[in-house]
């Protein structure tokens, strides 16, 4: 990877809760955030997620939307009920879905919607967006 981290939106030490099940994907997010300056907690499907986040608090959720079992989305739900304050961000690696197609209920709690492959420009703004407000 060829890259200059002036480029990105650096962390501060915020937490990040990032979720997903591709055992290849996963961990190069980890490297990436924790390059940037974020700490990163990990988990490998919904439930796990829902578990983690109520252990950690962590300043923001970085979760993917389709994973077997507990998908994202209901994971993300679970999150919002026990604390309406959490901060979600869903990515999702297929086109057919977007933000849209989520309820609206939840779809406007949710703090982003990125579309994989994630660029770690984008992300690192997002991510320190949502933080910040």
């Amino acid at each position: 990877m060829k890259s200059s981290e002036s480029r990105y939106t650096k962390g501060r030490g915020e937490t990040v809760l990032a979720v997903d099940d591709d055992e290849a994907l996963l961990p190069a997010i980890v490297e990436l955030l924790t390059m940037i300056g974020y700490r990163l907690i990990t988990a490998v499907n919904g439930q796990h997620a829902i578990e983690k986040y109520k252990k950690n608090h962590p300043d923001v959720v970085l979760m993917d939307r389709n994973m077997p079992g507990m998908d994202g989305v209901e994971a993300a739900r679970h999150i919002l009920k026990f604390d309406p304050d959490a901060k979600v961000v869903l990515l999702s690696g297929l086109d057919s879905y977007g933000k849209d197609s989520i309820e609206p209920s939840l779809s406007n709690q949710l703090k982003a919607y990125l579309a994989k492959p994630i660029q770690i420009k984008e992300l690192s703004q997002v991510l320190s967006y949502v933080i910040n407000g």
